[in-house]
């Protein structure tokens, strides 16, 4: 198991960042010296982070290749929570709500 100093020096995505999970997980990992960077979808306002880690706060659209691979650039280690989660999404297109958290981009 890894401890939070195994991320110092780190650049670490955060997908879901304004999710709670993904929220929480990089206000913890806030406490180390890493980079962090946190994507959510457009239009999401994420809360500053108390700690000293670098915070870059990036948006883009997940089902797209382009917001993967500046999401990516320079990571070393990635969480990845973003999903969809609305379940009238998803029993109203299983279809689309698979493709949002199952298949791979």
């Amino acid at each position: 198991m890894l401890s939070l100093s195994d991320y110092t020096g780190r650049r670490i995505l955060v997908t879901g960042a304004s999710g709670f999970l993904g929220g929480s997980l990089a206000n913890y990992l806030s406490a180390t010296n890493c980079e962090i960077v946190r994507l959510s979808r457009p239009g999401r306002v994420l809360p500053p982070l108390a700690g000293v880690a670098r915070t870059i706060d990036s948006c883009g659209d997940y089902a797209n290749r382009a917001t993967w691979e500046r999401a990516l650039d320079g990571v070393s280690t990635v969480f990845h929570f973003a999903a969809q989660t609305s379940v009238q999404v998803a029993e109203r297109d299983h279809e689309l709500d698979i493709a949002a958290n199952v298949v791979p981009k």
